[in-house]
């Protein structure tokens, strides 16, 4: 399972260009099975994205496994 906040949906680039649900969902698909290693990649693929940009939002993540 995994929960985001609104903020890392709408997290933006240098040039203003907005994640949006289907680059987040792309994200989900090529990320590993295990939540710690799904947390890692979701880190990691944000702070690409963002490049340093401030964020306007929280950014939350949860990711659980069951």
């Amino acid at each position: 399972m995994i929960l985001v906040s609104d903020g890392v949906i709408e997290a933006k680039n240098p040039a203003g260009d907005m994640l949006g649900f289907s680059q987040f969902e792309q994200i989900l698909a090529a990320g590993p099975a295990s939540a710690s290693d799904m947390m890692a990649h979701l880190q990691m693929e944000l702070d690409n994205f963002m490049d340093n940009a401030p964020p306007h939002d929280d950014l939350t993540l949860i990711v659980v496994q069951v």
